[in-house]
């Protein structure tokens, strides 16, 4: 076999495996569309949100942060918005814990504000208290 012979035999092998569909690129998927809506957060990812908040919250008070306690305090009341708002099952016992977390949020927040430490830390303890209150109705009434 001549050197050109073989060149020109490896040259074919290589346009052979670059233009295999093994090595080549994959076909590129269409992206969906993009949407200037955000998409509406389900109920754990909420639940999530409001946790990590309620951590930092807890956080601020042993630092008596209260920039980041009115921050993240106000934080709440905006997904306590929300998620009343999106919450599947409405009842009046629900609404009625919503709003005690709320005004928990609130209280806490204009406490903070008031660079008031044991009417933040009074408002963050009823606030959590309502959190549990909340839980255990929502589990008990999914197991009527």
């Amino acid at each position: 076999m001549s050197a050109t012979r073989f060149l020109a035999f490896v040259a074919v092998g290589l346009v052979a495996l670059l233009t295999s569909p093994i090595l080549a690129d994959p076909p590129k998927q269409k992206e969906p569309p993009k949407s200037d809506t955000p998409p509406i957060p389900d109920e754990a990812t909420i639940m999530k949100a409001k946790l990590k908040h309620s951590q930092v919250l807890l956080e601020a008070l042993t630092r008596e942060d209260y920039k980041k306690l009115n921050e993240e305090a106000n934080a709440l009341v905006r997904i306590s918005d929300l998620e009343t708002f999106l919450r599947a099952y409405k009842t009046e016992k629900y609404r009625i814990h919503a709003a005690t977390f709320k005004e928990s949020a609130e209280l806490l927040a204009a406490k903070a504000k008031e660079k008031n430490l044991d009417g933040a830390t009074v408002a963050y303890t009823d606030m959590t208290l309502s959190c549990v209150k909340c839980h255990n109705y929502i589990r008990g009434r999914k197991r009527d």
